[in-house]
């Protein structure tokens, strides 16, 4: 944004130079640069547009950062009515896109050239110089930081002849507005307009419209002086592709204060420039216009910046800015500072908006880098990252790649194999599109996906991922969600895949010292068993077709997981294998099976394996299971009879237990 330097040096004579002018922004407020002629420009931040998009923020911003008192600001006081000649209804029909709209009528102005030092300045900041009127206007603007708009009194409408009417209104569907040059715009009922009884009159907030313009031939004018919701006017300027300074304005966010002060220095400069008298004055204002009050410890802004301040400075620094400042205690004796912010001042809400105040005016350079003074100590133990490490580095060395997916997912994602329910599942109010709908409630469709599209490529497929999944707390009338980290390993395309992933869990959960894992079928849905140990449901595992798929709380892995290893001693005596096979009924579990016959001799039964699996047309209804049982003493030698009764016992038990056929 262009600004005049001349302009400047008549508010704060103080300066010295426009180079001098622009390093002191540059170093405590905004990027500046030198431009051609008298002008200089300045990159405003989004935020600043209320209080620095003018000649006058500009100029309080140079006096506080080169620590100059005399500022000549020329604030206006509201001017005196002259005349009773207008008749003016004023009406807002949008208040929430409209929050104050002021007007004053003028009469008996001088339509013709402005001032040679006017037009110079307006010239040297981007504008063009039109007439008194309109020039007034951009200048007060300027100043300011308030648009404003001249409409011919003469021409608008209202009810009946002996008044007239100004609206603020959304703009009807077909209608238009022939702008000022003579570009015509159709119009949309969300954008806003300012329109008389019968027309719209202006493109509220961005351009105005050439039915009421103000010619050399006007004798009255209304000054409009409106403060406009941002995203409306923002809106409006990208769908019909038309940018201006007031939409620039606007489109930021202004201060409804501002509508006062930028309306009365106008009508100052038409009495003095114009020869207007002042007439009917109307201000709508929507809602109240409070200040921001900030209070907080004064020992804060010392340990933000991490350097002490000088009381006094401080005082100075805020003083210069426009801040009122009150020092309160409270019962126990803690210092505080009540700090109301400039009226103008949108950006400043909270304690380290005042301190980020007090830091650029003071110098970013004064404070100096001190490292800081901490004590070294052990880090705390982090279980489960540590389980996360010692699980990705099992799983890569038995063959495992490591996917990471998504956390958001579709409801189509929920797949049977999962066994989870819709319910269970976290919603996003607004998600980005229906494939990311809500929160994952399992990684488990997450790597059937990632199953279907390397399926094509590759013949078995075994991947894993460890990530955080979502679940709605179980208390009622909660919004409150539920995270987890889980860590989820699949093997496709063996038709043995399950007994693999059954294998990798029970050896992985070794690994990471959970001991006594059991495996126990869970009921109801798809075929899945449930992982336990020491009493506690760490996760379980599901299959389908040529797929199986293991999901574990890592979480609950870290809570059971010991670092303890013990050692024993190498056996010194050998042991004894004996295989034994037999036809059972196909109903049932292999698992029973196996617990059952370790369970027979306990202080002789090292091992039972499962050796081979058979089930087809020639047993119909029976599956062949071999077992190999494996035996050892730890103070003898076993011999071939102890280890017969053994085996006896075992066969025995079979038949009588699960009717068992020995082969």
């Amino acid at each position: 944004m262009k600004f005049s330097y001349p302009l400047i040096k008549k508010l704060i004579p103080g300066v010295k130079s426009k180079r001098e002018l622009i390093e002191a922004l540059t170093m405590h407020s905004f990027e500046a640069e030198d431009a051609r002629g008298d002008a200089f420009e300045v990159s405003l931040p989004p935020n600043r547009y209320s209080d620095a998009a003018s000649h006058w923020g500009i100029a309080r911003e140079a006096a506080a950062t080169l620590g100059l008192k005399k500022i000549k600001i020329p604030l206006p006081t509201p001017s005196a009515r002259e005349s009773d000649f207008a008749k003016l209804r004023v009406k807002v029909a949008d208040k929430t896109s409209c929050p104050r709209y002021s007007a004053q009528c003028f009469e008996n102005v001088r339509v013709g050239q402005s001032p040679a030092w006017m037009q110079k300045i307006l010239e040297s900041c981007g504008l063009r110089a039109i007439n008194s009127v309109v020039d007034i206007m951009n200048y007060a603007m300027l100043e300011t930081g308030q648009p404003l708009h001249a409409f011919d009194y003469d021409k608008l409408e209202g009810k009946d002849r002996r008044s007239k009417m100004l609206m603020v209104r959304r703009a009807k569907k077909g209608e238009r507005v022939v702008s000022l040059d003579k570009t015509q715009y159709f119009l949309t009922p969300e954008m806003l307009v300012i329109a008389d009884a019968r027309r719209p009159l202006a493109i509220a907030g961005i351009k105005g419209g050439i039915s009421a313009e103000v010619t050399p031939k006007t004798k009255r004018i209304i000054i409009e002086s409106a403060n406009f919701e941002s995203t409306s006017i923002y809106r409006t300027s990208r769908i019909l592709n038309l940018r201006t300074d007031a939409s620039q304005r606007f489109s930021h966010g202004l201060s409804p204060r501002l509508t006062a002060v930028g309306l009365d220095r106008a009508a100052q400069l038409l009495q003095d420039l114009a020869g207007a008298h002042a007439g009917l004055h109307v201000d709508i204002l929507s809602r109240s216009l409070p200040r921001a009050k900030i209070i907080f410890e004064i020992d804060k802004i010392s340990k933000l910046l991490g350097i002490e301040i000088p009381k006094q400075e401080i005082a100075e620094i805020l003083g210069s800015l426009g801040f009122t400042l009150k020092e309160t205690k409270d019962k126990q004796g803690k210092r505080f500072l009540e700090c109301l912010a400039p009226a103008f001042r949108l950006d400043v809400s909270v304690p380290e908006d005042i301190v980020e105040e007090i830091a650029r005016i003071y110098g970013y350079q004064k404070i100096r880098p001190v490292p800081p003074s901490v004590s070294l100590r052990v880090p705390e133990q982090d279980r489960v990252f540590e389980t996360k490490d010692a699980a990705r580095s099992f799983l890569a060395g038995v063959g495992f790649d490591e996917v990471y997916n998504y956390s958001m997912e579709g409801t189509n994602d929920q797949l049977p194999i999962t066994n989870n329910k819709q319910s269970e599942t976290v919603r996003l109010e607004n998600p980005i599109s229906n494939e990311f709908s809500q929160l994952r409630s399992s990684l488990v469709s997450g790597l059937m996906k990632n199953i279907e599209h390397n399926g094509k490529f590759f013949d078995e497929v075994k991947i894993f991922e460890i990530g955080r999944v979502f679940s709605p707390k179980k208390q009622k009338k909660s919004d409150e969600v539920e995270e987890k980290t889980m860590l989820a390993f699949t093997v496709s395309g063996k038709k043995e895949s399950f007994f693999e992933v059954k294998g990798i869990a029970q050896a992985l959960l070794e690994r990471l010292g959970v001991g006594d894992t059991d495996f126990k079928e869970i009921k109801g849905g798809s075929p899945s068993l449930g992982v336990w140990s020491s009493r506690e449901l760490l996760g379980m595992l599901v299959w389908a077709d040529d797929v199986s798929v293991a999901e574990l709380n890592v979480e609950k892995i870290a809570e059971l997981a010991s670092k303890e290893v013990r050692y024993r001693e190498i056996p010194k005596f050998p042991s004894v294998s004996r295989d034994t096979s037999f036809l059972v009924s196909a109903k049932e579990k292999i698992g029973a099976v196996i617990d059952m016959v370790s369970s027979i001799g306990a202080k002789l039964i090292r091992r039972v394996d499962l050796v081979d699996e058979y089930r087809g047309d020639k047993w119909p209804g029976l599956q062949s299971l071999t077992l190999r049982v494996t035996f050892r003493a730890d103070d003898r030698t076993l011999t071939s009879e102890e280890v017969d009764r053994e085996m006896k016992k075992i066969t025995d038990l079979l038949q009588k237990k699960f009717k068992a056929k020995l082969r």
